[in-house]
């Protein structure tokens, strides 16, 4: 489970990363594209990404 909880960790920080920064990279992939449609608007999207990295993140400190 140390690995697991160490990938969560990774993944979190990396989600946190792409939404405070929005890394023009990644945000303009089709899928967030798709997702800001869903969402109503980049703000809501940025916001998602960001309380997903900050759950993975703690999902993970909590496992390991």
């Amino acid at each position: 489970m140390e690995i697991f909880g160490t990938i969560l960790i990774v993944y979190g920080l990396l989600c946190i990363l792409i939404g405070v920064l929005k890394l023009p990279v990644i945000w303009k992939m089709k899928k967030f594209q798709i997702m800001a449609k869903m969402f109503k608007g980049d703000r809501n999207l940025q916001i998602f990404v960001i309380v997903w990295g900050l759950i993975a993140t703690v999902v993970g400190i909590i496992i390991r």
